[in-house]
């Protein structure tokens, strides 16, 4: 699941302009990983509190499953 959320995010912008489809594409991702790792992996140096680690959770994994369900791939 870990894998697919970069992957789902970058497709998800291919239809758009080049400038904004190339941030969109890579930019999106990365940032997300980014943001996962320092505040949301288990191994992360700074630690949330529980309401604002489970609010990074659903921002994590509810993106790219929303934009997974607007490409019309999920039923």
């Amino acid at each position: 699941m870990r894998l697919s959320i970069p992957w789902i995010l970058g497709v998800s912008y291919r239809k758009r302009y080049c400038a904004v489809k190339f941030f969109l594409g890579i930019g999106a991702p990365v940032l997300l990983a980014v943001i996962w790792g320092a505040f949301g992996s288990p191994k992360a140096k700074i630690k949330l509190s529980w309401p604002l680690h489970l609010f990074l959770e659903l921002i994590v994994f509810g993106i790219p499953a929303l934009h997974y369900m607007q490409q019309g791939n999920l039923s």
